[in-house]
């Protein structure tokens, strides 16, 4: 099942799919899908297969050939930003009122051990 929304600038689909069993929406304009839920519940953005986590918990996947950003906040305006570079190349952490990369906490490189910043 499709519902489609189209304003001046962009065409949109939501959608449920039976193979695999998904929800979706998806940017027509663009024809990149933007946002799956699978029946599992993990979430992707930017891909069309949401991965499981191997701690057995729900997973928010991110997707983007330019790097991904997430956002993590609680009950309070204060919260933490995770970067990871373009080719996956590092993992940066750092608060979210801060403004750039030089305001870092934590800063994770493949194969090493994180290191404070």
């Amino acid at each position: 099942m499709s519902v489609y929304v189209k304003n001046t600038a962009r065409e949109w689909y939501v959608s449920s799919d039976n193979a695999p069993d998904i929800f979706s929406i998806a940017d027509n304009t663009a024809n990149k899908r933007r946002l799956s839920i699978d029946a599992a519940g993990h979430v992707g953005i930017g891909t069309t297969a949401p991965e499981p986590s191997p701690f057995g918990k729900k997973v928010l996947h991110v997707a983007d050939t330019q790097g991904a950003d997430i956002r993590l906040q609680g009950s309070t305006t204060r919260g933490w930003f995770m970067h990871v570079g373009s080719a996956g190349q590092r993992l940066e952490i750092m608060p979210t009122d801060k403004t750039s990369a030089a305001h870092r906490v934590v800063q994770i490189l493949p194969r090493c051990l994180p290191f404070l910043l």
